[in-house]
């Protein structure tokens, strides 16, 4: 998981989901993210899935495949809470 920035500058988490995988689920996502959206791209760079924010988001790869870069974007966030707090599970 890395932070990265968009070209507005706005701060997204980046995750390379694991193909063997079948799906990213958020947990309690809503208690760190006042906002956000969920942006999921295929291999061409292609916005294939836009999520607005959601207290439990489930995103299902099996169905977006070929899937490789998922973009978690956000508005108002407490970046140090969320380092270290795990909120992601594969």
């Amino acid at each position: 998981m890395n932070i990265v920035n968009n070209l507005s500058g706005t701060p997204a988490l980046l995750i390379k989901p694991n193909p063997a995988q079948s799906f990213v689920e958020l947990q309690n996502i809503s208690e760190q993210l006042d906002q956000f959206s969920v942006y999921v791209y295929d291999n061409l760079g292609r916005i294939v899935l836009q999520v607005e924010s959601s207290p439990n988001l489930k995103l299902d790869i099996d169905q977006l495949v070929p899937v490789f870069i998922l973009y978690i974007f956000w508005k108002a966030i407490k970046v140090q809470s969320l380092l270290n707090t795990s909120i992601l599970r594969f």
